[in-house]
């Protein structure tokens, strides 16, 4: 499950959690809360965007991820 607010549909801020309904009692789920940001912007007809997200993991201690996209 998540959300996601938006300020004038150029900056995003968001926030999940990750579920299983059916593990097993003797494991674990590995996935907890997930949290991010995003930013959009126009520049001369091109649309840039810059996407944060951070999602914490019983290993590896914690996932950050980072994308940028260019579209026409």
């Amino acid at each position: 499950m998540g959300l996601e607010f938006s300020f004038r549909d150029m900056f995003f801020l968001r926030a999940g959690y990750s579920m299983a309904m059916n593990v097993p009692s003797e494991l674990s789920y590995i996935y907890g809360p997930t949290f991010g940001a995003g930013l959009v912007e126009n520049f001369a007809g091109v649309e840039f965007a810059l996407d944060y997200a951070y999602r914490a993991v019983d290993f590896f201690n914690a996932n950050h991820v980072f994308a940028l996209r260019v579209g026409f």
